[in-house]
């Protein structure tokens, strides 16, 4: 991906279910439902100006699914430098995870800033199904530093991305960049909308496209003022939620 460098990011909150924007391309089967776990998990935030793009993947499969690199993310000793990642930033490493990433919007090749990275170990389990969830998981503002020595098969890795200036809602192409074949699980969201969710079955070269529209372009009228007032009655659930996640942070990113 065309990466600029960014800085450990916190942001928002949580999302309601709407109707689909998700369309395949040839040789990408739209599979929902597999039981097997996906490869990498990818949110992606749609707004009017700008892309929000979250990825998750195990350490190990960096290389032959994205065709990037995590070099330098343990060191020789076994331990994640923790400390350095605090004082100097990670995006570095979100730059490397997606270094031969590419994106288009509405055709063009887009610039991509990576603005957060994070690995965690297994027993965090740290959910990923909203956006708030991506930007708590890829923020090393938010992490404990690990008390044991890792291997990379150990550590699943989150990372932050954004694309701004951008037309939001015009059509996306993502091309992972990988040599492998892919199962990725896609969900698409306007704003805070979830739009779209669905396993993607990637073999070769075969981008990953999302189409033009956001969450009312695909629904009536009377259901985008339905979806209004059920945000309004979500706001405080939202608040909540963000008060249940937050309380299992340590008291240094509670900020």
């Amino acid at each position: 991906m065309t990466i600029r460098r960014g800085t450990c990011a916190r942001m928002s909150g949580p999302a309601l279910a709407a109707g689909i924007a998700l369309m395949g391309v040839p040789k990408a089967v739209i599979a929902a439902g597999l039981s097997a776990a996906p490869d990498v998990e990818i949110i992606l935030k749609r707004q009017y100006d700008s892309l929000e793009i979250f990825v998750s993947t195990q350490a190990d499969k960096v290389g032959p699914v994205l065709g990037g690199h995590l070099a330098g993310l343990i060191n020789e000793t076994g331990y994640i430098p923790f400390n350095d990642m605090l004082r100097n930033g990670s995006t570095e490493f979100g730059e490397s995870m997606m270094s031969q990433t590419t994106m288009r919007v509405d055709g063009d090749l887009v610039l991509v800033e990576a603005t957060s990275f994070m690995a965690h170990p297994p027993e965090l389990d740290l959910p990923f199904e909203i956006p708030f969830d991506a930007e708590v998981a890829t923020s090393v503002c938010a992490a404990e530093e690990p008390d044991r020595t890792f291997v990379l098969a150990d550590l699943t890795t989150f990372a932050g991305y954004i694309a701004y200036p951008v037309d939001g809602y015009a059509s996306i192409e993502i091309d992972l960049g990988g040599p492998a074949d892919a199962q990725v699980l896609l969900s698409v969201f306007d704003g805070e909308t979830l739009v779209a969710r669905d396993t993607v079955n990637v073999t070769g070269d075969t981008p990953l496209v999302v189409r033009a529209g956001g969450a009312h372009s695909y629904l009536p009228l009377f259901v985008s003022l339905a979806l209004m007032a059920l945000g309004a009655a979500a706001g405080f659930g939202g608040h909540l939620y963000r008060q249940r996640l937050l309380s299992r942070l340590p008291d240094y990113a509670r900020m």
